[in-house]
């Protein structure tokens, strides 16, 4: 009985220590994959940091090049685009005279058909 009860403690004890082993096995596995996100994150980070100044650069450099332009093409700029503005606003005025235009085709089309059935309303009658 006593030979019995002493293999059954070490039975019992090798499985605890079995699992105390998968356990630290297991936390040390999520440790590792808690590290791996972590620098995957540091990574990623420094990644977009570096973009962002490579981005202030090219953003600083375009400033510079803006102010060196001469006073003479940022004056024919401004110009081109004036003249550009308003041809797109002489556009628009077109544009909307036409759609003006095809709405008062449209009604007097429409008057035209109402014209023409009173006309045949009236011929039905006589």
């Amino acid at each position: 009985k006593r030979e019995r009860e002493e293999q059954l403690r070490r039975e019992r004890e090798e499985q605890l220590r079995l699992e105390r082993e998968e356990q630290l096995r297991l936390e040390r596995e999520e440790q590792l994959r808690q590290q791996q996100e972590q620098l995957k994150q540091h990574k990623e980070e420094r990644e977009r940091e570096e973009q962002r100044r490579q981005q202030r650069e090219r953003e600083e450099q375009l400033r510079q090049q803006r102010e060196q332009l001469g006073h003479r093409e940022r004056v024919e700029q401004l110009r081109q685009q004036e003249q550009l503005k308003q041809q797109q606003e002489r556009e628009a005025q077109l544009k909307q005279h036409q759609e003006q235009l095809k709405q008062h085709q449209e009604q007097l089309k429409q008057q035209q058909e109402r014209e023409k059935q009173l006309k045949q309303e009236q011929q039905q009658q006589q």
